[in-house]
């Protein structure tokens, strides 16, 4: 009685089918995220008030420098209300678990006393955002959040 390999393939039939192994292998690590729709989101957040407070992009020094209150108060001692997005995206972009914790902050509001953003922004809470927008659209919102790219 000759033994038999445990492997069920032959050889040349294991050679056939590397090309299809590795392409399976190569894509199982990471599933590619999807897309963002960018303009929805930004139409999204426009109609939940999220402009309100929050800014694309941060505020540059001279920023409201020809108006009266601002040559009379130094831009410094003038934070913004809330983080620009692409300074959250900068912050959090290497942090897996903040699209979760993010749209929870949207949706639940957020405590004045974190220091996150302390001396960045002003002490002002997030409040609650479940009546405005709804728990799919703050994700997406998030989601195109973090997908901005740096300030600088």
């Amino acid at each position: 009685m000759t033994a038999r390999a445990a492997f069920p393939f032959t050889v040349s039939a294991t050679l056939r089918l590397w090309p299809v192994l590795a392409l399976l292998a190569a894509g199982s690590g990471q599933a590619a995220a999807p897309a963002v729709d960018g303009a929805r989101a930004e139409r999204v957040a426009q109609s939940a008030g999220c402009f309100s407070c929050h800014q694309i992009d941060p505020r540059s020094a001279d920023e409201d420098e020809d108006s009266e209150q601002a040559a009379a108060t130094p831009a410094a001692a003038r934070p913004p209300i809330a983080p620009a997005w692409r300074n959250v995206a900068t912050k959090y972009r290497h942090d897996g678990g903040a699209l979760e914790r993010l749209t929870r902050a949207v949706l639940g509001g957020s405590n004045p006393y974190d220091p996150h953003w302390k001396y960045q922004v002003t002490g002002l809470a997030m409040p609650a955002n479940r009546i405005a927008i709804s728990e799919d659209d703050a994700r997406l919102v998030v989601r195109w959040i973090l997908s901005l790219d740096d300030p600088d």
